[in-house]
């Protein structure tokens, strides 16, 4: 079951990924919204993982504790798609903070 939990998990991320790329660019610069989304989602991540890894070693994972600590996740990464696809697409910065770079290697955190 709780393979199937994490597969779960990793079809959520998949389907947040796979959106279609539509022309949606924008004039502005909204590397400030896409890092804020980015960052709660890193935030979520951090805090549900460990406590998965937690239960593991400690022999307490049950379908119920892993299941809400999964529940989570889904709900942080559907939370981050709405969001984005709710974002207009920046046209980013490699001098003003949040940059590009910033924002992906927060991106890659969460992907890990």
């Amino acid at each position: 079951m709780l393979a199937f939990r994490a597969l779960s998990v990793l079809a959520a991320a998949l389907a947040v990924l796979a959106n279609p790329l539509t022309a949606r660019q924008s004039t502005t610069n909204t590397n400030q919204a896409i890092h804020d989304i980015v960052s709660t989602l890193d935030q979520a991540i951090h805090v549900s993982i460990p406590n998965i890894l937690t239960m593991q070693a400690n022999h307490t994972a049950t379908d119920g504790t892993v299941g809400t600590q999964v529940n989570s996740l889904i709900t942080a990464f559907t939370t981050a798609q709405t969001a984005l696809a709710a974002t207009a697409v920046s046209i980013g910065s490699t001098t003003v903070s949040p940059t590009n770079d910033e924002i992906s290697i927060i991106f890659s955190d969460v992907m890990q």
